[in-house]
Parts: structure tokens; C-alpha cells; sequence
């Protein structure tokens, strides 16, 4: 075992092993970090959400005001006047349209976040696999080439007549 072929076959194979462990550990972080960066985006989502849907009511309360204030300055009678009521009920519709597309937003950019951690978890693990294949397809590799040269050093029992 002592040959330099030998410690060249052992030594090629303790770097192809410690270099797939490497490959997979750096797999995993990378993943880490992919699922941190995720997670923090469906945190933003949520946010903008609710600041978006604060805007909007805020945007329907003012437009609420504006038009009540309008009618009273005009002498229409809020509670009976069917232009008016069919200005709230406008406005009541667009609302709700505002706030249904921003949970629509919300929730769209909350799965893309999820399909990403299920991508980044997946990638990590068949990177963890790889690694453990490629370490036993170079034990085996090595295992046959020490075996193909210890076969090759082996004396022969040849018998001469």
C-alpha cells in the first residue's frame, strides 16, 4: 500500500469525498439563506398589505367626506337623494374591489415565497444526496482501481514445465 500510485488513488479519493461534503454543506446554507430571504418576503407582503389596506380606507373615508360634504353645501338630502346613495354604493364597490386586489396581491406573493422555500428545501436536499452518491461512486471507483492494481501486483502461481 506504500506505492505512490496507491497514495495517489487514496489521496484523489479523500479530496473528491471531502469535496462533496463541501458542495453539500454549502448547498444546504445557500438554502438557508434563499429561505430566510422568503420568509422575509412574505413579512413584506403581509405589511404592504395592511398599508395598502389603511390607503385604501383612509382614500374611501376621505371620498366619503368630500361627497357628503359636497351635498350638504348643495342642500341635497343625503338619506333619500339617488344620486347621491349611488355615489356610495359606488364608492362601497370600489373599496371593496381595492381591498379583494390587494389580499389577491398579498396571497399571490405569499405562495411564490412558499414555492420558493419548498424549492430551496428540495434544492438542498437532492444537493445533500448528490453528495452522498458522489462519495460512494468514488469509494467504489477507488475500490476498483486499488483492486485492479493489487490483481496486477499480485505474484502469479504459473506453473513451468
Amino acid at each position: 500500500m506504500g506505492d505512490p500510485v496507491t497514495i495517489a488513488i487514496v489521496a484523489a479519493t479523500a479530496t473528491s469525498v471531502v469535496s462533496s461534503v463541501k458542495q453539500a454543506q454549502i448547498a444546504k446554507k445557500q438554502a438557508s439563506f434563499q429561505k430566510e430571504q422568503y420568509e422575509s418576503n412574505k413579512k413584506i407582503a403581509i405589511k404592504k398589505a395592511e398599508y395598502d389596506t389603511v390607503q385604501a380606507k383612509d382614500r374611501h373615508e376621505f371620498q366619503m367626506g368630500s361627497n357628503l360634504s359636497l351635498a350638504t353645501r348643495s342642500g341635497v338630502d343625503t338619506f333619500s337623494s339617488p344620486s347621491f346613495l349611488a355615489h356610495t354604493s359606488y364608492n362601497a364597490r370600489v373599496l371593496n374591489d381595492n381591498l379583494a386586489q390587494i389580499d389577491l396581491n398579498k396571497e399571490a406573493s405569499i405562495t411564490r415565497a412558499n414555492l420558493g422555500i419548498s424549492q430551496a428545501s428540495l434544492g438542498a436536499r437532492y444537493a445533500v444526496w448528490g453528495a452522498v452518491s458522489d462519495i460512494g461512486n468514488t469509494f467504489a471507483s477507488s475500490s476498483y482501481k486499488l483492486y485492479q492494481l493489487n490483481k496486477d501486483d499480485a505474484p502469479t502461481t504459473d506453473v513451468v514445465n
